[in-house]
């Protein structure tokens, strides 16, 4: 019987290290299941890293590409024209300038001439009012006249006709 416990107790003892020792298997399964996972995941990751990378080599090139024939163009436009890209932008900027300076003179000229026909006109009015306003008043000089009659004979005869009196010294209005 002892031989028989033992035996169970070494059977026990072995199955419950072969129960634990499988529990460490799928442990360690389910762990390398998850590395496996992340490392299908790294290189799904790499994959499209790589062809971004791809993709952006082409461009590189194809803008090298580019670039290349636009300094071509250049070169051949600086050897037909016999000037070079800055001497060129120079002129180019110092055309624009001489046109800048052209359209503002115009437009100052322009500005000028309307200013003088605005002058001359406000001129023109200021002096017609003024005629107008002194010229009523010259006529009211120059349509009466004062005559200074010295003797009272005339005096009586010429209010007597209109049925006026007036004393010595007075002046008569006609």
């Amino acid at each position: 019987m002892k031989m028989k416990q033992e035996f169970e107790e070494e059977a026990n003892r072995k199955k419950n290290q072969i129960i634990a020792n499988e529990q460490k298997v799928k442990q360690r399964e389910a762990q390398l299941n998850k590395e496996l996972e992340q490392v299908k995941r790294k290189e799904t990751d790499l994959d499209e890293e790589r062809q971004s990378l791809a993709q952006q080599h082409e461009l590189v090139k194809s803008a090298k590409r580019s670039w290349i024939g636009l300094m071509r163009k250049r070169c051949v436009l600086e050897n037909i024209s016999k000037i070079s890209a800055d001497q060129a932008r120079d002129q180019l900027v110092e055309s624009m300038k001489e046109e800048a300076q052209t359209k503002a003179s115009s437009y100052i000229k322009d500005i000028m001439e309307q200013a003088k026909l605005s002058a001359t006109k406000e001129a023109k009015k200021i002096i017609v009012e003024t005629i107008q306003r002194t010229a009523s008043e010259q006529a009211v000089e120059n349509c009466v006249s004062i005559f200074n009659i010295e003797s009272d004979d005339i005096k009586a005869r010429s209010s007597a006709g209109r049925g006026e009196t007036s004393g010595p010294g007075s002046s008569h209005r006609r």
